[in-house]
């Protein structure tokens, strides 16, 4: 349902496949100290909550839209 870091990540949360590439990987978050995830939109609620499902270290910045709709689905 989302990416990021060319990791793609299904409604759980877990990934399901990944690119191979130049940058940064996910266990490479685990050393950094501040991390911070931007996302909005109501429709990348579904990607912005099963990223969170796995990953509850450190901040989001999302916007109204978002927010409703991840509160709507866990309603």
């Amino acid at each position: 349902v989302g990416d990021a870091f060319r990791y793609y990540f299904n409604a759980a949360g877990e990934i399901v496949y990944n690119v191979a590439g130049i940058g940064l990987e996910l266990s490479d978050l685990d050393n950094i100290s501040l991390v911070v995830a931007v996302a909005g939109g109501s429709n990348k609620a579904w990607a912005i909550e099963s990223v969170l499902t796995n990953r509850r270290r450190g901040t989001l910045i999302s916007d109204e839209g978002a927010a409703r709709a991840i509160l709507e689905r866990r309603r």
